[in-house]
């Protein structure tokens, strides 16, 4: 089935862009965000990186740095993104590298890239999502709670797993490696802060309409290929360029295919 990102912006009445325009001064007026980007905040909208509760879900095939999350409902639900390093929440869970924390009743996490947290009429662009079992994987708070590990595979089609020769697999794995930003690193793939941006500021251009289920390999790079452009022109990039974002020829010589679920 057909899958394409299309364009959902919402248009606000005369009376929201008041009260939006009233409340941004205190929602984004040069605040310490934790470094995530959130460059604008709706009304009702949480506009700061927020840690919280205790389940924790760890993508391991690949480990993406900078990738980023959501999972649980408004306030109380966690909007963050996944590092390279250990976190430690507000009530003192500790969170691996390359690990997103949940409330113990989110339904469900998704992973995107962009900067659209919440309400924002901004919109990312979506990898995945995975729809939690139904047995709680939380400890108390302030111990170490266990772990959910789960990768590409169970992000396309949850609760189901998919195989890796799946074209939606192969067309969410050409995207990451052609937006990593270190390549020489096997091990990791680096989403450079601009990505966001990019994706935020040039969303129409960039990703609305594109499908990332397109079966014709040929056909989902070329629509792509103008994000990568754009990206790579927004870090001053060019062909031959250490770091230069493009497509690889395929996803056994980069090793990406080693990192998946059978």
């Amino acid at each position: 089935m057909k899958t394409e990102i299309v364009s959902v912006r919402r248009l606000a009445g005369t009376a929201a862009l008041l009260v939006s325009g009233l409340l941004l001064s205190a929602c984004n007026g040069g605040e310490d965000f934790s470094d995530v980007d959130l460059p604008g905040c709706a009304f009702g909208a949480q506009c700061v990186e927020n840690l919280s509760g205790n389940r924790l879900v760890e993508l391991v095939g690949p480990r993406v740095d900078n990738l980023r999350y959501r999972c649980g409902a408004g306030n109380s639900g966690s909007i963050s993104q996944l590092r390279d390093e250990e976190v430690i929440t507000p009530a003192g869970i500790k969170v691996p590298p390359f690990t997103a924390v949940c409330p113990v009743n989110a339904a469900h996490i998704e992973f995107f890239i962009g900067n659209a947290f919440f309400d924002r009429d901004g919109e990312p662009l979506p990898i995945g999502r995975h729809f939690f079992p139904t047995t709680s994987l939380g400890t108390p708070q302030g111990s170490t709670p266990p772990v959910l590990t789960v990768t590409l595979n169970d992000l396309v089609e949850s609760a189901r797993r998919v195989a890796k020769a799946d074209v939606r697999i192969r067309n969410r794995g050409l995207l990451l490696s052609a937006l990593d930003s270190n390549p020489l690193d096997p091990d990791v793939i680096s989403i450079p802060d601009e990505l966001h941006q990019v994706v935020d500021a040039q969303f129409e251009a960039v990703i609305d309409g594109r499908d990332l289920n397109d079966s014709n390999q040929a056909s989902f790079t070329s629509e792509f290929q103008p994000l990568l452009d754009a990206l790579n022109q927004s870090l001053g990039l060019t062909v031959g360029d250490a770091g230069f974002h493009e497509f690889p020829a395929d996803l056994d010589v980069n090793g990406f295919n080693d990192r998946l679920q059978q």
